[in-house]
């Protein structure tokens, strides 16, 4: 069997909770080498996960590990820029964190960098390997789920608890998620908007993304955003609506649903918190005609763990992903253009 070896940079909450089990449940994958700037936690997760090669800084890694075939990046969000832009300047395959960076520009050159480089640069979008979107970008194909069939797609990403239990990581110092890079400052949001700008990408990017790939380009037509990155932004996709509802919970709670209607039927999506493990979204179609409803049964997987399989047939069949930087990149211009 085929197997690739790839090296984790960064060995904090999201890593302990969602990429290193995934990658490690991969039959095709062997964890060579782990680094993170808290020495002692890299040594306790590569000791979990029998990692031989410890480090605690990602160039002695890179200068180090000369055949790993990819890098799994999940770090505090305002250093994800630099240390990206280090691993594909060394022409390794890339998986990193949502979002790529705080600004477009900076995206953009992330991504430029990828081509020159030939490397595979992958972002963690995870829903879109959600069992529930997978389901549907199958149904759009049929007729009366086509985009000429589309009435209007509602979207509410009411952020709140994404976790639920706090035992299965262990706790390390983490960074201020909203934190601003040197990179960041490069956009063009004012200055005063900086921090609702962040709080909305590193919150809501996902939504966006999605929106994106079950409809294609769209174009924001009107909005409106409180100074806690709260709101409504209506997009407009030939001549279709699309609405995006944003709200902070400030309880344990999670809601996150889409609701697509079309000419003879709608359906309604129901997302899950984000990192409970294999719980896909549950999906409700109700004809419009007759007033009856279907429940579609679901395989059981985590997204997470489809997103893995998806990334390993990636580098080691140069298969597509759905989540290449390509497919990704225009979620910062959008939501740039939100707050300006």
């Amino acid at each position: 069997m085929k197997k690739i070896n790839l090296a984790f940079v960064g060995a904090g909450f999201i890593s302990q909770i969602c990429h290193l089990p995934s990658f490690a449940q991969n039959q095709k994958v062997v964890l060579q080498a782990i680094c993170d700037t808290n020495y002692q936690l890299a040594k306790k997760i590569a000791k979990k996960y029998s990692i031989k090669k410890v480090y605690n800084n990602h160039k002695d890694l890179l200068a180090n590990e000369e055949n790993i075939h990819g890098v799994v990046l999940s770090i505090p969000r305002h250093e994800t820029y630099s240390i990206a832009l280090d691993i594909l300047k060394m022409g390794k395959n890339l998986f990193s964190e949502k979002p790529m960076a705080q600004s477009f520009q900076a995206a953009k050159k992330l991504y430029k960098t990828a081509i020159n480089k030939k490397a595979k640069y992958i972002i963690g979008h995870m829903k879109r390997f959600d069992e529930s979107i997978i389901f549907i970008k199958k149904l759009f194909k049929k007729k009366d789920f086509n985009f000429d069939s589309l009435v209007s797609v509602y979207y509410k990403s009411f952020a709140g608890d994404s976790f639920g239990d706090l035992k299965r990581f262990i706790k390390k110092k983490e960074y201020n998620p909203h934190a601003l890079s040197n990179e960041s400052v490069k956009n063009k949001v004012p200055k005063n908007k900086k921090t609702i700008f962040l709080k909305f990408l590193n919150t809501h990017s996902h939504a966006v993304n999605l929106l994106r790939f079950l409809f294609g380009e769209i174009k924001i037509f009107s909005k409106n955003i409180n100074n806690n990155g709260e709101g409504i932004i209506f997009f407009k996709k030939n001549k279709k609506d699309l609405i995006l509802s944003t709200r902070l919970l400030r309880s344990n709670d999670w809601h996150e649903e889409i609701e697509i209607v079309f000419k003879k039927y709608k359906i309604i999506i129901n997302f899950p918190m984000p990192l409970l493990i294999n719980q896909p979204g549950k999906i409700t179609i109700t004809n419009l005609l007759n007033s009856t409803e279907k429940k579609i049964l679901l395989k059981w997987k985590w997204s997470f763990s489809n997103q893995v399989d998806k990334f390993v047939s990636t580098i080691l069949n140069n298969k597509k992903n759905d989540c290449d930087a390509k497919h990704c990149i225009n979620d910062l211009k959008i939501i740039e253009n939100i707050f300006t």
